[in-house]
């Protein structure tokens, strides 16, 4: 089914908000009536588009994972890729992963590998590259697999 707001005027989001959203619109993931809310939500608000949908629930975590990883240009990283048993050799709080949101993966090649489900946050990426010292490799993942993943591999705690 076309969209009726092919054209939606996406100028006043930032430029990854806006591509999102006529990505998830052209794709018949979202609907013309709720890009147009979503859109005015992004404005008024002045909050990430990831944010905003995964607090209406309107886009499956999936599917905004993928949309994410195809605009960042990384991979996508699913439950069942999750390691088995959780990174050793470095001290990664529960906490600090819980509250960043970031589950460390692996390390391969003199580099750590780590999944986010916002993968521009370079603010987290930074602190995991000061705490492994090596390069760090951003892959995207939906938010449960993060959470349920940091829960299994590094324990339970309360952030801050």
């Amino acid at each position: 089914m076309q969209s009726e707001l092919a054209d939606l005027d996406t100028s006043e989001l930032p430029r990854r908000d806006g591509w999102l959203l006529q990505r998830l619109l052209e794709s018949g993931h979202i609907g013309d009536d709720d890009a147009e809310h979503i859109r005015t939500l992004c404005r008024t608000r002045r909050e990430p588009l990831p944010k905003i949908l995964g607090r209406l629930g309107v886009v499956a975590e999936g599917t905004l994972t993928g949309a994410l990883a195809e605009y960042h240009g990384v991979r996508v990283i699913g439950q069942h890729d999750l390691p088995g048993e959780a990174v050793a050799g470095y001290d990664f709080s529960a906490g600090f992963l819980r509250g960043s949101e970031v589950l460390p993966l692996w390390e391969r090649d003199g580099e750590m590998f780590i999944a986010m489900s916002e993968p521009v946050d370079n603010g987290t990426a930074d602190s995991v590259r000061m705490i492994c010292e090596m390069p760090v490799h951003v892959c995207a993942a939906p938010r449960s697999v993060i959470l349920e993943g940091i829960e299994r591999l590094y324990g339970t705690a309360k952030t801050g």
